[in-house]
């Protein structure tokens, strides 16, 4: 088979520009809800946006992870017909789901939307939120599509001009926003997005698969339903690393502390979109190599993968710890300094996701579908289970010690089950390293809020940080050569070749 050429890097950079972009977008965002809804009304917007995008996540169950699996592979044979009939049937399916489970909310609207303000319990609630709930689950497949393609840039455009198109809204009626506004605005605009998207996504299946009308080759149906049986837990697992969480919490929290919460895992999550770009952009690209026959390079770039992947997840979880009172501040108000210890618990979590997060997109590239369900599912599992029982005794703070539990059990279960990783030890070993070099770079900055130094100050010693800590772990040898190697010929060609040799 002739040897394609990677999109790992362009997929990089156009999914890391786009999270700069959605971040700022998402903080103001935020900003809009937190000065302009009440707490209450934010916290039961948070629930209710998390049981709108638990219903969305089922209806699109394993269909996103199955075009991710195979797309690439019938890209590299030339088999558009198949991808074709593939994503077809994708799409066909999450529409019924949708349909199904939509009449099921429809009918127990009533206990669904308790806590909903009595004069908006009624038909335009409940039909936005459905066109809201549609429309996001045909983004889910919509995007898995766009990632099997290996066409992250597609995908990002038209998400980050929703985004933008979402937030321009609030901002124009902020003074009038209601529960059923706010699903207006959401369901509208995912809905242009899925419509905006998807020509767009079939010109890209005709040209990277070929013409479908030259392609007579059977469907390989029982290859996609080992699969998808295997990424229907996935999902099903999934829906508690989303917003999801938010209506689970509303049962146990007051929603003036759901709101607290909402925000310390906003911030959180914003570092961990960083933290995914490589993932998302790696997998195809490990199926890619596998398909290709390149065992060695496979290794050598899991081994890279991983030990850069803890190296930034650090990096942001010194950041937000050290800067987690004003990052509270932009992206909410003072009003919501109580998420702070909440913020440092979940931070915590972020190199453990990291290195797991790496090792389970390996199993997912390459048929470990089944393994990568269990490692979730013990990470579910025991989130739910230390949410449950730690929120009513520890308060909004019992969140993030669940968290950590959980993340520390599925890194555990992670290693134990890839058949492609480092040794642990080497693991462990590279997040001590980091750790030791984020200590040193940070110090400066934890003194000077220490000594109460003017916020400009603290904030101006920032970007020596980073570039310290960079340094420090180039200097300790954090990146072995050969991964230095690897890592400068994903990223080769002009000035980020330079770059990646500052960082590498």
């Amino acid at each position: 088979m002739t040897q394609t050429r990677s999109r790992f890097f362009g997929n990089t950079v156009w999914l890391a520009v786009s999270t700069v972009v959605a971040t700022g977008l998402t903080l103001a965002q935020m900003k809009i809800l937190a000065a302009n809804l009440p707490l209450a009304l934010f916290g039961l917007f948070a629930s209710l946006r998390g049981l709108s995008l638990l219903v969305s996540m089922l209806a699109a169950n394993g269909f996103p992870q199955l075009l991710v699996r195979f797309l690439p592979e019938h890209a590299a044979h030339r088999a558009g017909a198949r991808a074709l009939r593939l994503s077809a049937t994708s799409f066909t399916a999450t529409v019924v789901l949708s349909a199904a489970l939509l009449a099921g909310v429809w009918a127990f609207s009533g206990t669904l939307f308790r806590q909903a303000p009595a004069g908006e319990v009624g038909g335009p609630l409940l039909a936005w939120f459905a066109v809201t709930t549609l429309a996001v689950a045909l983004k889910l497949v919509l995007y898995g599509g766009f990632n099997g393609l290996r066409r992250f840039g597609s995908q990002t455009v038209v998400e980050t001009l929703s985004l933008a198109a979402q937030v321009a809204w609030m901002a124009a009626v902020a003074d009038a926003l209601t529960l059923t506004r706010l699903f207006e605005i959401t369901g509208v605009t995912s809905l242009a997005t899925v419509l905006v998207a998807l020509p767009w996504y079939l010109r890209g299946l005709r040209h990277d698969a070929g013409s479908a009308s030259t392609q007579a080759a059977p469907a390989a149906r029982d290859e996609y339903l080992h699969y998808w049986g295997g990424a229907v837990g996935l999902s099903l697992v999934a829906i508690a690393f989303t917003d999801a969480d938010r209506w689970v919490l509303s049962n146990v929290l007051a929603l003036e502390a759901l709101s607290l919460f909402h925000v310390a895992s906003r911030i959180a999550r914003l570092a961990n979109r960083f933290i995914a770009i490589p993932v998302l952009a790696f997998q195809p690209e490990a199926t890619r190599m596998q398909a290709e026959g390149r065992p060695e390079a496979l290794e050598l770039s899991v081994r890279t993968f991983l030990k850069t992947n803890i190296l930034l997840a650090v990096l942001a979880t010194a950041g937000i710890m050290v800067y987690a009172t004003p990052l509270i501040e932009l992206a909410s108000s003072r009003e919501f300094a109580g998420a702070r210890t909440t913020l440092w618990l979940l931070a915590a979590s972020t190199p453990i996701t990291a290195m797991t997060a790496s090792l389970t997109a390996v199993m997912k590239a390459l048929d470990g579908i089944r393994a990568a369900f269990f490692c979730d599912l013990a990470w579910a599992l025991v989130y739910l289970a230390g949410m449950l029982t730690l929120t009513p005794r520890l308060g909004v703070e019992g969140t993030g010690v669940a968290l950590l539990l959980a993340c520390g059990v599925q890194a555990l279960l992670a290693f134990r089950l890839a058949v492609i990783r480092p040794r642990t030890g080497v693991a462990l070993a590279t997040l001590l390293r980091s750790l030791a070099c984020a200590a040193a770079a940070f110090l400066p900055a934890v003194v000077a809020f220490a000594l109460q130094a003017p916020l400009l100050v603290v904030l101006l010693l920032a970007p020596p940080a980073v570039w310290i800590y960079l340094r420090l772990s180039r200097w300790i040898g954090v990146l072995a050569p050969d991964e230095r190697a690897r890592l400068r010929q994903v990223v080769s060609g002009g000035r980020m070749s330079a770059l990646a040799g500052w960082i590498a």
